[in-house]
């Protein structure tokens, strides 16, 4: 076991490269990429946008949630409305977990389960 004093002098660790990549989806059943779960870097998951048709017609009053949002659980674990603009710098969310399996569903604005026709979710992948 390393003391403290070892600790606290020991050289910084090298440098890995940061990488950024898209990941899309249209399932509500996803797995991340194993070089995402892999990385010894901080992770991070940017919602950057979800478009969704209910009945045929672009929806604005719909959330979508995500089980891969562990610290902040707001409103069941939300994270956008669908059919927003695309959004870089508000909804981005620290994964800590190592868990490659994770979820998604919709509710109304009373948090009511919505059942979607379809929708694609971008996500950025940062590790």
């Amino acid at each position: 076991m390393y003391t403290q004093e070892f600790v606290e002098f020991a050289p910084k660790a090298i440098n890995i490269p940061i990488t950024k990549t898209y990941f899309w989806t249209n399932k509500l059943e996803n797995e991340f990429p194993p070089e995402f779960i892999a990385s010894k870097n901080k992770k991070y998951i940017v919602v950057y946008q979800c478009k969704a048709v209910l009945k045929d017609v672009l929806v604005g009053d719909v959330i979508m949630h995500a089980d891969f949002i562990t610290r902040d659980g707001y409103m069941d674990r939300a994270c956008c409305f669908v059919n927003e603009d695309p959004n870089r710098d508000t909804a981005k969310y620290e994964y800590v977990i190592n868990r490659q399996k994770f979820k998604l569903w919709f509710t109304d604005l009373k948090n009511n389960p919505v059942e979607i026709d379809t929708f694609a979710l971008r996500l950025l992948l940062i590790y």
